[in-house]
């Protein structure tokens, strides 16, 4: 028969481990969150010191005589090559990984002749370099002529406004090929602006990858701890912490393969614009763009007259049905007056009064204020 005492000896010990566990969890997750490649091999570090105790205990008594357990672990605690910031090669040597992750964004503001073509081209270019288009609009009507660019419709005159035709994509090319595909669309169409954004994550990205190998690994030794319960309390206490511990890996496995993805695949932003002259890419001399602006501002001038013509002929029945209707009612205003003297004349003298009232007022203020400037006088005088 077993002694009660044993089984809570057990308990005890399996409680100092997870309480061990929950500590080197809590230092691994501090350590490895705000520093670089080498903070992770500190947590690391520090988790094995925080379960000494763990480790120590190479046979586990939990009351009962004919029960034991041998668990290796140095075994356990045996970090692939991986988990470190350096390679090992087939001798033995280590060698620093000096890859970078760089995440490659372009940004292109191009104008064409025809956006329709242009989009037929993207697309087939696009697939053909292996990458894909994200997002991509287009705005605008066909029927728009604008020869000029001036922004004013060739044949009605009017403003094209928002109704010129644009296209705007979003595309994601392999990294290699990147070069690639922006001469081709450079070598399509008119450049007006370009820039290109290289972010470097490798920082983060080994910060970030070691703290997953660490979680793996103390998802490990949780696996193999909740083996060892006997209580359906130990039971859900390390599963409640399974849990969490799980849903950390699966985070950080989410926000790798975000990375991962964005620097296999560079991102273009690319604007288009549809024109029928190209902007001048070379910039003419001050007296030409003094001489084109001046010839610009007549046209506009003469263009907002004309405009204003337009308006008022298009508009021409609601100014005659708004201007008879004032003019009715000026009318009506006078000949009830004409009709009613005694009332206009009523209304006149009230005028009047008010009018006079106001003015002795004024009067009275103008007097007063010259009263107090000659009593003044008077004492600077004396």
């Amino acid at each position: 028969m077993r002694k009660k005492t044993g089984w809570k000896t057990g308990m005890i010990r399996v409680r100092k481990e997870m309480t061990a566990l929950l500590a080197a969890t809590l230092c691994t997750a501090l350590v490895t969150g705000c520093g670089s490649s080498n903070s992770a091999s500190q947590s690391y570090a520090a988790s094995e010191m925080a379960t000494a105790d763990y480790a120590a205990g190479a046979v586990y008594d939990y009351g009962y005589d004919d029960y034991e357990y041998d668990y290796d672990m140095e075994e356990a605690y045996d970090a692939p090559a991986e988990a470190k910031a350096v390679a090992v090669d087939e001798n033995g040597i280590k060698e620093v990984d000096t890859s970078r992750k760089l995440i490659r964004t372009v940004n292109l503001s191009v104008e064409t002749k025809d956006i329709d073509e242009l989009d037929v081209n993207i697309a087939k270019r696009v697939a053909e370099l292996g990458g894909y288009i994200e997002s991509s609009s287009m705005d605008g009507r066909r029927d728009v002529i604008d020869t000029d660019n001036d922004g004013y419709d060739d044949i009605t005159g009017q403003y094209i406004g928002s109704r010129r035709r644009t296209a705007n994509y979003t595309i994601r090319i392999p990294a290699e090929k990147l070069d690639q595909f922006v001469e081709s669309v450079t070598g399509a169409t008119n450049v007006t602006s370009q820039s290109m954004n290289v972010q470097d994550i490798t920082s983060s990205y080994v910060d970030i990858d070691s703290r997953r190998k660490v979680l793996q690994q103390e998802e490990q030794r949780l696996l193999e701890m909740l083996e060892l319960a006997y209580t359906v309390e130990e039971m859900l206490e390390i599963e409640e912490h399974l849990s969490d511990v799980r849903y950390q890996l699966e985070s950080i496995q989410s926000q790798l393969r975000s990375y991962d993805n964005r620097v296999a695949y560079s991102t273009v932003n690319l604007d288009v614009r549809q024109v029928w002259e190209y902007t001048p890419v070379v910039q003419d001399p001050w007296y030409v763009r003094m001489g084109k602006g001046f010839v610009q501002s007549l046209t506009d001038l003469l263009e907002g007259i004309g405009n204003f013509l337009i308006w008022i002929i298009v508009h021409l029945p609601y100014l005659i049905f708004w201007g008879a209707l004032i003019a009715l009612a000026v009318w009506l205003i006078r000949r009830y007056n004409e009709k009613h003297p005694e009332r206009a004349a009523k209304r006149a003298e009230k005028k009047a009064k008010r009018a006079a009232a106001k003015q002795a007022q004024l009067e009275a203020k103008r007097a007063a204020a010259a009263a107090k400037k000659a009593e003044k006088d008077a004492k600077q005088t004396k």
